[in-house]
């Protein structure tokens, strides 16, 4: 567990200090932040525990019992970091699901399995509530950059179960979706049928290209659009290709070198990808896939080059905790 500033003490009470917790398809992931002034926020912490639920859903519905259970312990595991920064009351702390938790066939026995354990309440959010999390995560990257702010955006999280996409320009909504298009998701799709690696591979860009058809025709109605790539792949694939990147910072990625690191990602097993980039094993799943999903797309903007940045669902939950009015005159419109 890395922090990064001392921890208040466990008998302290930190009304300032708050939390978001999200249960993804390969994990669960924790931020904790403290407010500053004019309704910003400071992450002191982030950390992260792999849970395989997405593997489960993605595969055979429901989520197994071993599964729930590895959950359940990852949640009491950040209850106890949580009461060491005085995070104690639930209105400090908000726990979301995606795609994983939604679509398993035995959600609602996992929400009362983890409540009644961790007297947690699970949010299961819908697409609408990613795209406006995702929004307040953005836009101010997009607003301090006038290269950003004076072109059409297109913001994509390729995650494990779902793609989420926003189409800005000006600070303004001009379109927001989600594809049922995720790494996790092709991986074990791939896994099932048993392609040969070639094979998979073409499966893979047959499949990602007609998913993200519908989007084609959308991002055609706006020219010099620019692709903000976001989601833990693609950081790290950036960290791979920059050096030298400063992760507070969006880097340009040309999609030649992004397409190169593909190809060798999907070269290689998932035990190879674990050996070689000391990552987790469903990191390394998702790896692969996720990158390819982010080529095509930009092979279908005709894009040279990729931003991309740190900004994901749990800074934008953040920024929505603490601020007061989070929905603008503006984004209500939107």
């Amino acid at each position: 567990m890395k922090k990064k500033q001392a921890q208040p003490s466990a008998d302290a009470e930190s009304p300032d200090l708050f939390a978001v917790i999200e249960l993804g398809s390969s994990s669960v992931r924790m931020a904790v932040a403290q407010s500053v002034k004019d309704g910003g926020f400071e992450t002191l912490d982030s950390l992260q525990q792999t849970v395989a639920l997405g593997k489960d859903v993605f595969s055979r519905g429901p989520i197994g019992h071993d599964t729930i259970e590895q959950c359940v312990g990852a949640l009491r595991n950040f209850q106890t970091a949580l009461r060491e920064y005085g995070v104690v009351h639930a209105p400090q702390i908000r726990v979301v699901a995606t795609s994983a938790l939604r679509e398993a066939s035995n959600r609602e026995a996992v929400l009362d399995r983890i409540y009644i354990a961790t007297g947690l309440d699970v949010e299961l959010i819908d697409e609408a509530e990613v795209n406006r999390f995702t929004y307040l995560a953005v836009h101010p990257s997009i607003e301090s950059r006038p290269r950003l702010q004076e072109s059409s955006v297109l913001a994509m999280e390729v995650g494990g179960g779902s793609t989420e996409y926003l189409l800005m320009k000006g600070g303004e909504v001009l379109s927001s979706g989600t594809f049922r298009l995720g790494a996790l998701r092709l991986r074990e799709s791939l896994n099932e049928q048993r392609f040969p690696v070639g094979q998979a591979r073409d499966t893979m860009v047959s499949y990602i290209r007609d998913s993200i058809e519908p989007l084609k025709r959308i991002v055609q109605q706006h020219p010099s659009v620019r692709l903000l790539a976001l989601g833990g792949d693609i950081r790290f694939a950036a960290t791979l290709l920059r050096a030298r990147w400063d992760r507070r910072e969006l880097t340009q990625l040309a999609v030649k070198d992004l397409a190169e690191l593909t190809g060798r990602a999907l070269d290689l097993s998932v035990e190879e990808t674990v050996r070689l980039h000391r990552l987790t094993f469903p990191d390394a799943e998702t790896l692969g896939p996720a990158l390819l999903c982010y080529v095509e797309i930009a092979r279908m903007l005709r894009q040279k080059r990729i931003s991309a940045g740190r900004a994901n669902l749990r800074p934008g939950i953040l920024a929505d905790m603490a601020r007061r009015n989070p929905w603008s005159d503006s984004f209500k419109k939107q």
